[in-house]
């Protein structure tokens, strides 16, 4: 019975020494680190924002100008500084409150918010991409490969790199244009639902 336990163990060992020298079962890897979702923004707290910029964010801009049936358009990024955000975001309370929304709108301080810069046809705007915080608790706990980060990157900022991009969920994700010139705001787009 000793000798079968011996040989039992030996085995054993034995696999679990080839498993991490080839490369087997992930043995010798540290397990993925639990992320912890986000908490709900507060009122009164700064908004939760990120300047994007790069060629993923060039495309995206492309996109937010194409029309069906015409060559992508022309469009250039230009970089918001800290005054620029900062006057959008004084004036965007004010012209939120002012628009008819979906039932599904949640109070504006919740929503992430993502910021182009981008010259299209002459405007210097900043498109807006908003979307609601639960958004980034429910991508936290999707696969890593859905949420890349940078060397180095915290899982929960993946949002700060690349657009957002959400096909419907309604009034939990929307856009809006900043004229920079005249400090106003132009389409006001909520997404549709499934």
């Amino acid at each position: 019975m000793r000798i079968r336990r011996c040989a039992l163990a030996g085995r054993w060992l034995g696999g679990l020494i080839c498993a991490v020298i080839l490369g087997g079962p992930a043995l010798a890897e540290e397990p993925e680190q639990k992320v912890e979702a986000p908490e709900k923004p507060r009122a009164g707290e700064a908004p939760r924002g990120a300047v994007l910029s790069g060629p993923k964010v060039l495309e995206f801009a492309r996109n937010v100008y194409w029309e069906a049936n015409q060559p992508r358009p022309y469009v250039a990024l230009w970089q918001p500084g800290p005054a620029d955000v900062a006057r959008l975001e004084k004036l965007l309370p004010a012209f939120m409150s002012s628009q008819k929304t979906p039932s599904d709108y949640q109070p504006l301080h919740e929503y992430y918010r993502q910021y182009i810069g981008i010259f299209y046809k002459e405007k210097k705007t900043i498109y807006v991409n908003l979307f609601h915080y639960i958004h980034v608790a429910d991508m936290l706990r999707s696969p890593p490969e859905y949420r890349p980060v940078p060397p180095g990157g915290r899982p929960e900022d993946f949002w700060k790199y690349d657009p957002v991009f959400v096909m419907d969920g309604g009034a939990y994700f929307f856009q809006v244009e900043f004229d920079v010139k005249t400090g106003t705001f132009l389409n006001l787009r909520f997404n549709g639902y499934a």
